[in-house]
């Protein structure tokens, strides 16, 4: 992990160094907790986890949610103020979880349901997202980009996707000149796992700090 945050760092500071000559630039840091789960395919018709991570085929049902696991994320941004709103430029590193059990119904009280198979899987990418932001009452702002995403550590058999790019929009409140509250709901838009049907969804609160 320790080299993940590191590789992190060196991408913010070289990124403010190069900026930090224009007035209208600020940088600090950002972390907060997240919630994570993900968008799931229906999966009555093949109950083996590792053979659709690898690509076999799967129904395509009604989507399911995984499970919300908490989770964190740690990064630096830089941000450039116009006085409509402002860009904003983050490197996090992220980590996430998809967890999701599944069971049968037996129908019946006298024999109870039990799990036969189940997702846990553990993934963490160093994020570069772009954003703009616009001010709509004082300090509170509403925001829109994306997050493109590398994969830098995963558990499991199956190997993901190396990239992730995730569509997020969000809420904002600027508590002074240097303090920053913000969540965001993010939406993966390419798949975890190559023809799975499995995207990521992470909500994080975070808070920032411009130093």
């Amino acid at each position: 992990m320790m080299k993940h945050i590191v590789l992190l760092l060196l991408v913010f500071v070289t990124t403010q160094t190069a900026l930090a000559q224009d007035k209208g630039i600020s940088y600090g840091i950002t972390g907060g907790v997240q919630l994570n789960s993900a968008i799931l395919p229906e999966l009555e018709l093949n109950d083996n986890v590792n053979a659709i991570l690898s690509g076999d085929d799967v129904v395509k049902g009604k989507p399911q949610l995984a499970d919300f696991k908490l989770n964190f994320k740690l990064g630096g941004f830089v941000k450039y103020e116009d006085g409509f709103g402002f860009t904003l430029f983050e490197t996090n590193y992220t980590p996430t979880k998809i967890y999701k059990e599944f069971k049968i119904n037996t129908g019946t009280p006298y024999i109870p349901n039990f799990t036969y198979m189940k997702i846990d899987e553990q993934y963490s990418y160093l994020d570069i997202s772009l954003s703009y932001n616009v001010y709509l009452y004082k300090g509170l702002y509403f925001g829109v980009g994306a997050t493109p995403s590398f994969l830098l550590n995963y558990s499991g058999d199956v190997a993901p996707q190396k990239s992730d790019l995730r569509a997020f929009a969000g809420l904002g409140i600027k508590v002074n000149e240097k303090v920053a509250l913000s969540l965001r709901g993010e939406l993966g838009i390419n798949e975890v796992y190559k023809d799975s049907y499995i995207h990521h969804i992470m909500i994080p609160l975070s808070i920032s700090l411009s130093l």
